[in-house]
């Protein structure tokens, strides 16, 4: 594993994290990250390649927290949700975060997958502990990953929220 890329969001918060210019030496991309949302409530974090804002993405959830497991389907979407992130709302100093995986990123004989997995707490109850599963693909065979933006559902990413994009050969 090489380090391609790291953000550390500042004291003013971060509306994205963009990592540009990636280069197509390595055979997967996995990002390592840690996040809070500016917002009262959890937020869904997103992910969009190369700057399409069409709607190329299809992804799949599996939501659990301590009692419920729920799973959704979304197909034909502008972005595709890779984990989410504690709001205001959480415990001080609470994060979320998790791994994305994108094997096979510089292709351009196939779509470009991902997978990832994240936790969250949004409180000391049980019931407030969270693990996300998310799989998907952009459905845009053509193009090698270049480029990876990740953006909450609402609001912006705090201070000291984390991301590191790592290549591997």
């Amino acid at each position: 594993m090489s380090l391609i890329s790291e953000t550390i969001v500042g004291g003013g918060g971060a509306a994205n994290i963009t990592f540009s210019a990636i280069p197509g030496t390595f055979r997967h991309l996995q990002i390592f990250w840690v996040g809070r949302s500016d917002q009262a409530g959890a937020q869904a974090i997103k992910m969009q390649f190369n700057a399409d804002t069409a709607g190329n993405y299809d992804y799949q959830d599996l939501l659990t927290n301590h009692t419920t497991v729920a799973g959704a389907a979304s197909v034909a979407q502008t972005k595709m949700r890779c984990g989410a992130i504690p709001g205001t709302g959480a415990p001080a100093d609470a994060m979320g975060g998790g791994t994305i995986t994108i094997p096979y990123y510089a292709t351009t004989t196939e779509d470009k997958l991902f997978t990832a997995q994240s936790w969250r707490s949004d409180g000391t109850a049980q019931g407030n502990q969270n693990m996300d599963f998310n799989a998907g693909a952009w459905r845009t065979s053509g193009s090698a990953i270049t480029q990876v933006v990740i953006v909450p559902d609402a609001g912006n990413f705090v201070a000291n929220s984390s991301f590191s994009l790592y290549g591997i050969t």
